[in-house]
C-alpha cells in the first residue's frame, strides 16, 4: 500500500448538485487538470444499481436543471475572447447522443431553473458599470469582493427568459441585489431575498415577492435589522430562517419564522446554523442545500462536529436524525427519496441515497492508499467540554518520537470534523502527527459558544493550547520540542497569535492571515462591519484600543521570535494582502527567519479552489517549512 502524495488531490473526484432525472441521479463531478492548470467539470449518470455514465466531455459545465429526459446546462467551452460575460447554454437527454447548443445569454449566469419547456427563471450578474480603459470607477462600499475583484454597483438579479421569442426580461428591481430565491409549487410565484443596493453597507434584508405571469413585484418584509438567509413557502405561510443579530452579532444563528402582514412572527427557535460548515479541502462546486418537500423544510445544518439533514414542518416540529460523523454537502428530493454528495467514514465524496452509500467513484484511490484515522480527544478547559482529533504519522511506531502540526480551521464560526483532508493526510505521510479541534468561537453548539466578539485571542487561544496539552499527554510520542502551527483566514489569525504569545511552536505557517485589524477595516469586503463587530469597537468611534488588543501584530512586534512562512494571494478580497505586508515587514525588520510566497490571480479560496499548480506550490511550501524547522 502506498501513502498520500502532495499530487494525489488531482486525482480526486470532486462532486455537488445531484439532482433526480427520473429514477437515477444526474450530478457535477469536477477533476483538476494539471497540464492546463485548471478544473474540468462534467455531468455524471448514476443509475440505481450505483452504476455511473459519464453524459458530457465538455469540461466546462457550470450548472444544470432537468425538464423530463432532458438536462440543460451551462458551458464555456464555446466563449469567445470578446464575450466574456456570454453563458451557453446546452441541452442533452439521457439516452444516447451529443449535446446541443440551444441558445446563449450575454448575462453572467450564476444559476437558473426551467419554469416551463419555453421559459427560464435565469439568476445573473449586472454589471451597473465595469472597469474600462484600464480604470475602475468606484462609488460604493464595499469597492471589492472576494472572487470577483473590484466592483461598481454590481448585483444579481433574477429575470425571464422566452427560449422560443429570444427575450431576456429581468423581473426584479435593478437596485436589489437578489441573495435567494425560492419557487412556488404550482411556479407561479418567486420569493426573493437580499438588500437594496446603496453606496455603503445595508445590513436589513428584505423579502419580495414576484407574480411570473404578471411580473409584479409585491413588498412582503421591509422591516430593518434582519438578517434573512432563506423564505419559502411552507403549507399556507411563508417561512423565514431569519436572525435580528441583537444578542450576537452577525454571525447569529437563524430561528424560524412566519413572515405576516410585513411582519416577523416568531415560529419555532433553533439558533443553529442553516448550512454545513464542516471543513475540508476536497469540494468544488455547490447545489441545493435545502427543499421543501410533503409541507416539510428540510436544510442542512452544523450541529456539535457533523452536519446533517434537519426538516420543520407546518406545525414547527424538527426532525433530527441520528448523530453520524461527516458531512452533507448538498442534496436533492424526490418521491420521498433523498440523493445527497456527503462525506462518511473518513471517505471523500460520493452520492448516498437514503443516507447510504450509492456510488464508489472515489474508492479505488483508498484501495491503493493507507491513511491515517481521525482518533478523537475529549478535554476540558475553564469547566467546559471540547473535542478534537489526533492523526497519528503513516507507519507509526509507538516507540519513536515524531514531530506535530497543529492545524487551525478558519472562520472562526466553522468546524473541524471526521471529513478528508488532503492536506493532513499528506502530513500524516509524510512523517508527522496532525492535531487539530474546535474552541470556543466554532460553529455546532449554539450562539453563546460561537460568540467571540471582543474576546479573540483570549478564550479562543486557551481552548487550543489546553487541547495541545491535551494531545501531548494521550501521545506521547508527540516531541513537544517539534511543533509547528499553520492555519488559514481565522487560522491564520490564530496563527499570527501564537507568534506573539507563546514560543511552544517552532514554526509557523500563516495563510490568508489576519495581522491587523485597524487596516482591515477599510480593505476587505467585509471590513468595516465585520471588523467592529468582531471586535465589539467603532473604528468611526475612535475605538482604537480593541482593535489593537485583539491584533495579532503589538504581540508579535514585542514578542515574536518563532520563524514563520507567510503565504497569502494577491487577489484576496477577503483578508487583504496588505496583512501579509505588514507582518512580513514586522519579522523582517525584527529579523526573524520569515518568507513571503505571494500567488498571483488567487484569491481567498486558494487552498480549496486555487489552480491546481499553485495548490501544489503551496502545501509543499508548507511542508518543506516544517520539515527545516522540525525534522
Amino acid at each position: 500500500m502506498d501513502t498520500v502524495k502532495l499530487k494525489d488531490f488531482l486525482s480526486y473526484h470532486f462532486l455537488s448538485s445531484p439532482c433526480f432525472v427520473k429514477e437515477d441521479v444526474v450530478f457535477i463531478s469536477k477533476t483538476a487538470d494539471e497540464k492546463n492548470n485548471c478544473y474540468s467539470s462534467d455531468l455524471m449518470l448514476m443509475k440505481k444499481d450505483g452504476s455511473i455514465k459519464r453524459l458530457t466531455a465538455c469540461k466546462k459545465v457550470s450548472a444544470f436543471t432537468s425538464f423530463g429526459d432532458e438536462i440543460l446546462f451551462t458551458s464555456s467551452r464555446e466563449k469567445e475572447k470578446d464575450k466574456k460575460q456570454d453563458t451557453d447554454f446546452f441541452r442533452i437527454d439521457l439516452g444516447p447522443g451529443e449535446a446541443e447548443k440551444v441558445f446563449s445569454l450575454k448575462q453572467k449566469v450564476k444559476n437558473f431553473q426551467l419554469i416551463d419547456e419555453n421559459t427560464l427563471l435565469v439568476h445573473y450578474i449586472d454589471n451597473f458599470k465595469t472597469g474600462e480603459c484600464g480604470w475602475h470607477e468606484l462609488e460604493a462600499y464595499p469597492f471589492c469582493e472576494n472572487g470577483g475583484g473590484f466592483i461598481s454597483r454590481e448585483t444579481a438579479r433574477l429575470a425571464l427568459y422566452d427560449i422560443r421569442q429570444n427575450v431576456f426580461s429581468p423581473i426584479s428591481p435593478r437596485s436589489f441585489k437578489v441573495s435567494s430565491y425560492f419557487l412556488s409549487e404550482d411556479r407561479t410565484k418567486i420569493l426573493i431575498t437580499g438588500a437594496r443596493w446603496k453606496d455603503h453597507v445595508v445590513f436589513s434584508d428584505y423579502v419580495y415577492e414576484i407574480d411570473i405571469p404578471s411580473k409584479k413585484v409585491s413588498a412582503i418584509m421591509l422591516k430593518n435589522g434582519w438578517q434573512i438567509e432563506r423564505a419559502v413557502y411552507l403549507d399556507s405561510f411563508i417561512l423565514a430562517a431569519a436572525t435580528d443579530m441583537k444578542a450576537h452579532g452577525l454571525n447569529q444563528n437563524p430561528d424560524f419564522y412566519k413572515i405576516e402582514n410585513g411582519n416577523m412572527v416568531l415560529f419555532r427557535r433553533w439558533g443553529e446554523a442553516v448550512r454545513s460548515s464542516v471543513g475540508s479541502d476536497c469540494r468544488l462546486g455547490g447545489g441545493n442545500t435545502d427543499a421543501v418537500y410533503e409541507d416539510r423544510y428540510f436544510f442542512t445544518t452544523t450541529l456539535l462536529n457533523h452536519s446533517s439533514i434537519c426538516s420543520i414542518d407546518k406545525d414547527g416540529k424538527i426532525f433530527i436524525p441520528p448523530l453520524r460523523q461527516g458531512s452533507v454537502d448538498s442534496f436533492a428530493l424526490k418521491d420521498g427519496h433523498i440523493a445527497s454528495v456527503e462525506m462518511r467514514d473518513g471517505l471523500l465524496q460520493e452520492i448516498y441515497f437514503d443516507g447510504e452509500r450509492a456510488s464508489g467513484i472515489n474508492i479505488p484511490f483508498f484501495a491503493e492508499k493507507t491513511v491515517s484515522q481521525c482518533e478523537p480527544i475529549t478535554f476540558e478547559n475553564d469547566g467546559i467540554t471540547l473535542y478534537g482529533w489526533v492523526m497519528k504519522p503513516v507507519g507509526y511506531e509507538e516507540e519513536k518520537t515524531y514531530p506535530a502540526i497543529l492545524d487551525i480551521h478558519g472562520g472562526p464560526k466553522t468546524v473541524y470534523g471526521e471529513t478528508y483532508f488532503h492536506e493532513m493526510q499528506y502530513w500524516a505521510a509524510h512523517g508527522y502527527f496532525v492535531m487539530f479541534t474546535n474552541p470556543r468561537g466554532s460553529d455546532g453548539r449554539g450562539d453563546d459558544f460561537a460568540d467571540i466578539r471582543g474576546k479573540y485571542g483570549t478564550i479562543d487561544f486557551s481552548d487550543i493550547m489546553a487541547f495541545v496539552d491535551a494531545a501531548l499527554e494521550k501521545y506521547p510520542s508527540i516531541d513537544s520540542s517539534r511543533l509547528g502551527a499553520t492555519g488559514g483566514s481565522y487560522g491564520g489569525f490564530m496563527s499570527n497569535w501564537i507568534l506573539g504569545h507563546t514560543d511552544r511552536f517552532k514554526a509557523i505557517a500563516t495563510q490568508r492571515s489576519i495581522s491587523n485589524w485597524m487596516s482591515m477595516w477599510g480593505t476587505s469586503d467585509i471590513g468595516s462591519f465585520f471588523v467592529d463587530d468582531e471586535c465589539k469597537a467603532a473604528l468611526l468611534k475612535s475605538d482604537f484600543a480593541p482593535l489593537l488588543e485583539q491584533s495579532p501584530l503589538p504581540g508579535i512586534i514585542k514578542n515574536g521570535k518563532t520563524p514563520t512562512l507567510i503565504l497569502h494571494s494577491d487577489e484576496d478580497y477577503r483578508c487583504p494582502v496588505e496583512q501579509a505586508y505588514q507582518l512580513f515587514a514586522v519579522l523582517k525588520e525584527k529579523r526573524i527567519p520569515s518568507k513571503l510566497i505571494l500567488f498571483h490571480g488567487e484569491n481567498h479560496e486558494l487552498s480549496r479552489s486555487g489552480k491546481p499548480l499553485n495548490r501544489i506550490k503551496r502545501l509543499e511550501e508548507i511542508t518543506k517549512w516544517m520539515d527545516k524547522y522540525l525534522k
